[in-house]
């Protein structure tokens, strides 16, 4: 899909709740806030809020997250990640323009947020091929990129996998070890 990864950039965990509860506890301490879209997937919510996190919702329209919203809440909240699922967001089914995808990379870039982009159904489109994920087009390092294939294979197995710069990779790889020794 367009993204050059290296073994050293992968991190396998146990589904992809696990994948962005490990992401967002690597990222965020009790009390910060990470934005999302909203409405959001309900795993996310309940791996976040068990972290003490605050989540604060971006309003999505038919192209997807509202980047001029995001821009406006980052410097209001200082978040400490930005939290999406860009293509095929669960539960909508939007998918984020290609131009927002630029704009919230830009985004992150400027204001030093990462985004924790997740990627549950990227392959089981019908309507064309989907646009790059955003760590396809990441050229800053900021996207932790928790790939789910559990709709790809079977969904009783629950296996995922983070894609991260090696220097996150060993902090996540401290936090997965934490939670799931």
């Amino acid at each position: 899909r367009g993204t050059r990864v290296r073994p050293e950039d992968v991190l396998i965990c146990s589904g992809a709740v696990s994948g962005v509860h490990v992401a967002a506890r690597f990222l965020a301490m009790p009390g910060d806030v990470i934005l999302t879209e909203t409405p959001v997937y309900c795993g996310f919510l309940s791996a976040v809020e068990s972290l003490g996190v605050k989540p604060v919702g971006i309003p999505l329209d038919d192209e997807g997250m509202r980047v001029d919203v995001a821009e406006r809440l980052v410097r209001q909240y200082r978040p400490k990640a930005i939290y999406t699922i860009p293509t095929y967001n669960n539960p909508t089914g939007v998918c984020l323009s290609l131009e927002r995808r630029r704009a919230l990379l830009a985004l992150s870039r400027r204001e030093g947020v990462p985004i924790i982009e997740e990627d549950y159904a990227n392959e089981i489109g019908f309507t064309g091929p989907p646009p790059p994920t955003l760590k396809a087009m990441d050229g800053a390092g900021q996207i932790i990129h928790v790939k789910s294939f559990a709709k790809l294979v079977f969904p009783s197995i629950r296996i995922a996998a983070i894609a991260a710069p090696a220097s996150m990779i060993r902090g996540l790889l401290g936090v997965k070890e934490g939670i799931d020794p």
